[in-house]
């Protein structure tokens, strides 16, 4: 969109006011995850948690990132490569639509292929872990709404 970048002394105070921002808006989240996890279980009648593990979600949240990061990185590399070669034999307007074209091919294939099936074999896992973790002693909903209570159309066993 031919928008100068940002230079000196400006570029550095708004890369610190947005990082600052960032680092305040992470610490408020990670400090109200307990509680806001704990108004949702006292809602679902369960136990309330003495930790929401803060740091846990610190790590798996740069190491999903850092995963990002990189599949996305190499997607680019891969769409440059691929204009680089189409524009040996046509114009570069066609090789950038080409790589571009297969920069979402690339990226509707991985989405799909890997990161939807892993992700949804690892919900499975997970609830299926819930699953054998939750008594069966537990008296079916009392409010009618709810799902399992007498009126609703799933059986509750």
């Amino acid at each position: 969109m031919e928008i100068r970048e940002a230079t000196g002394r400006f570029a550095r105070v708004l890369t610190w006011s947005s990082t600052g921002i960032l680092i305040v808006t992470a610490i408020y989240t990670l400090n109200r995850a307990m509680i806001w996890q704990n108004s949702i279980r006292l809602r679902m009648e369960m136990v309330s948690i003495d930790s929401a593990y803060p740091l846990s979600g610190v790590f798996v949240a740069i190491a999903t990132a850092l995963i990002v990061i990189l599949l996305f990185r190499l997607l680019l590399f891969a769409a440059g490569k691929v204009v680089d070669l189409v524009d040996r034999y046509l114009p570069r307007r066609v090789s950038i639509v080409l790589g571009g074209g297969f920069f979402a091919l690339m990226l509707i294939a991985i989405v799909e292929g890997v990161i939807v099936r892993a992700a949804l074999h690892a919900l499975d896992e997970a609830f299926a872990v819930a699953d054998g973790l939750l008594d069966d002693t537990y008296e079916p909903p009392r409010d009618d709404r709810a799902t399992g209570s007498a009126q609703s159309f799933i059986a509750w066993n």
